[in-house]
């Protein structure tokens, strides 16, 4: 071994050895006249390792071969020796000595016979152990011969009562062990175990607190939300971009972000700012870095990524795409002109064009025709100057020229004073009546008007059983099995009824007393004609079951339900096949047109685009056409079709609904065709098409 601070060591001796600094006694250890030399305030102490001393074993916390506080030093003693818990001081078994216990008790009483002691024990020294030791902090027992106390690690003195401090970064007995503390952590000078400073962890303080913990020892656990760091020290949390407060729990408020919601947003008209980055989250109609831009032209919505569909130098709306149709345009898209006699915007005025004059759509100016004049051509003159004035009757327009009369539908004649023959109707009477068993047609729409007993467009549908007279209106009470006349109502008895109602006839009685064949009163079904009948609307109750039959106009069980749009008649079993958006009179089936067109079934009149016709199955998506389809492309950005969707379940008719739908550029399939399913019939003349 090597002395430090220029202690000096006398090896002749066989002697081991470890230098202390700054003791205050010349020596610190003298025996038998043996001792170290002193280097200016360094004093060599020396320790007889030759000299056999029973100590007492103490009762050891730490486990077997660790000694120290926390244990955490790793005992040297061989041969089986035992160490101090606190010193490391090493026990030896009998046959054995040194500081290591590695050296056999022969060997050295051979080699030092000068020195006599004998084997005390613990506790006693002296000629026959006759003395006891007197040290305080000892390892528990002095020298067998001269009665120096053996102090423990941190003591010092003959009684080892004084405390002794080693020097920074020494630890241990006599101070002979080097700290090994890390991170300016505190070293014990008994055991050199490490007191680490908060923030710090390990044996020898050489670890950071891990992530989410930090003070002393590192127990405390961080409290920082949202991807908040905390300081292994202090448990202050460093809140990242966006996140302020104690725990990091608090957002920027609106117009700042960035780390400590220190920088502030360049956002506008009312776009939000991300508070970690600070990028502008723009509103619907606005773009750019900093939303100060409106939408291109052509473009809406939420960063102006939707493609405007209006036409016709339609504005859109930036915001909701909604688009202003400039005047004689109308519909989603701006894509339908006004129609005739509306002009504006939106189609919202009507045209005040007189005698044949010719609305412009978007100003509403009139256009006369030749030999008309004024704002709103109203019924003039004709021939040179116009100074002649028309003869016609009923309104109707003369050539502007000739001064021809221009006959209204209804009405013929050279002053249009006649009215159409019977069987003819519309303009100059040209067009031939459809009526049938003696309907009479109305000379200026061709509708027919049915005798009593005769109902339908053409009056082909005779009144259903127990309806008669004009349009089926009445009911006709007979007896159960029997027929009225559709004309007159009058009874027309089966085999065994007799009377106006066919009511009586033979009468036998049952075990129950039941009469087979005596109707129920009116009202009342059933047997013994017990129960009320719940028909309303006229409707007829079955006296046996009860059941009702609806009148015209009407269904349900209760015959309380008015026929759906598209049907009509007794119990609504007839379909309507009235055309050009006109609406059906529920009870005769009549169609009744809009302006402009006319006809038994309004199939007359100004040219329109086909409505697009579906039929829906529960298991099926098919469609049903008259002439063709109205399919209208914007730009290849949405189609829009218009349709009369009629609903039919396990192919009976349920009803029918006009709709109009838009479907835009994500919505549309990629490719589709329209496939011939059912050829038409003639009591549905209609094209059974399908959309793949």
């Amino acid at each position: 071994p090597s002395c430090d601070n220029g202690g000096l060591c006398d090896r002749t001796r066989r002697l081991t050895w470890f230098c202390v600094t700054h003791c205050k006694r010349k020596y610190l250890l003298h025996i038998s006249g043996f001792q170290c030399p002193l280097s200016s305030a360094f004093t060599l102490s020396v320790d007889y390792s030759d000299m056999v001393v029973n100590l007492v074993l103490f009762q050891s916390v730490c486990p077997f071969g660790h000694f120290g506080l926390s244990c955490q030093l790793r005992c040297t003693c061989e041969n089986s020796g035992h160490c101090h818990h606190v010193t490391g001081f090493c026990v030896c078994k009998d046959g054995w000595t040194g500081p290591n216990c590695a050296k056999g008790k022969e060997d050295t009483l051979k080699s030092h016979t000068s020195f006599r002691f004998s084997t005390c024990e613990a506790g006693r020294w002296g000629p026959n152990c006759a003395n006891q030791c007197d040290c305080r902090s000892s390892v528990g027992s002095c020298d067998p011969v001269t009665g120096q106390c053996h102090c423990e690690a941190g003591y010092t003195g003959p009684r080892c009562d004084q405390s002794m401090m080693c020097p920074e970064g020494f630890f241990g007995q006599c101070c002979r062990h080097r700290c090994h503390c890390e991170n300016e952590a505190a070293c014990e000078h008994v055991s050199g175990a490490c007191t680490c400073l908060p923030g710090w962890t390990g044996t020898y303080c050489e670890k950071s607190c891990p992530e989410g913990f930090h003070g002393f020892e590192c127990q405390q656990k961080c409290q920082c939300l949202n991807g908040g760091r905390c300081h292994p020290v202090t448990g202050d949390c460093l809140c990242p971009s966006g996140w302020v407060g104690p725990l990091c729990n608090t957002t920027c408020e609106a117009g700042t972000y960035g780390p400590g919601c220190s920088q502030t947003c360049n956002c506008h008209n009312n776009a939000t700012c991300d508070p970690a980055e600070g990028k502008c989250e723009c509103g619907a109609g606005w773009t750019g870095s900093s939303c100060e831009q409106e939408c291109p032209s052509g473009f809406y919505g939420v960063g102006c990524h939707l493609h405007c569909l209006c036409q016709n130098g339609g504005s859109c709306d930036r915001i909701s795409g909604h688009c202003t149709c400039l005047s004689g345009w109308t519909g989603v898209a701006c894509e339908l002109e006004c129609a005739l006699g509306d002009f504006g915007m939106d189609c919202q005025h009507k045209c005040e064009c007189e005698n044949g004059g010719v609305c412009d759509r978007q100003n509403g100016r009139c256009s006369c025709p030749a030999g008309w004049m004024g704002s709103t051509c109203t019924q003039g003159s004709y021939g040179p100057g116009c100074k002649q004035q028309c003869r016609c009757d009923h309104k109707a327009p003369c050539h502007h020229i000739t001064g021809t009369c221009i006959c209204p539908a209804g009405w013929r004649g050279s002053h249009c004073e006649k009215k159409c023959a019977v069987g003819h109707y519309g303009p100059n009477c040209e067009q031939e009546c459809q009526c049938l068993n003696n309907g009479v047609c109305k000379t200026s729409t061709g509708t027919c008007t049915c005798p009593p007993g005769y109902i339908g467009p053409n009056c082909n549908i005779t009144c259903p059983s127990g309806r008669y007279g004009q349009d089926c209106a009445r009911v006709a009470l007979c007896g159960e099995g029997a027929r009225s006349d559709p004309v007159t109502g009058r009874c027309v008895c089966k085999a065994g009824q007799q009377g106006e109602d066919c009511g009586k006839g033979l009468t036998v009685f049952l075990l129950k007393g039941t009469v087979k064949g005596l109707s129920c009163p009116k009202g009342w079904f059933g047997e013994d004609c017990a129960q009320r009948c719940n028909c309303s609307n006229r409707g007829l109750c079955d006296v046996v079951t009860g059941n009702c039959t609806c009148g015209l106009g009407w269904t349900g069980d209760s015959c309380d339900r008015e026929c759906p749009r598209g049907q009509y008649g007794a119990n609504c079993r007839e379909i309507c096949y009235c055309k050009n958006n006109s609406t059906c009179n529920r009870v005769t089936g009549e169609c009744h047109c809009p302006p402009g067109y006319y006809g038994h079934l309004c199939e007359h009149g100004e040219k329109t685009q086909h409505l697009f016709h579906l039929i829906l199955h529960p298991d099926q998506f098919s469609q049903l056409c008259n002439d063709s389809i109205l399919f209208n492309f914007f730009q290849k950005h949405a189609l829009l079709v218009s349709m009369d969707i009629f609903l039919l379940d396990e192919d009976k008719f349920k009803g029918v609904f006009s709709a109009s739908v838009l479907l835009r550029e994500n919505e549309l399939p990629d490719d589709f065709s329209l496939s011939l399913i059912k050829k038409s019939t003639k009591s549905r003349p209609w094209l059974h098409l399908e959309l793949k």
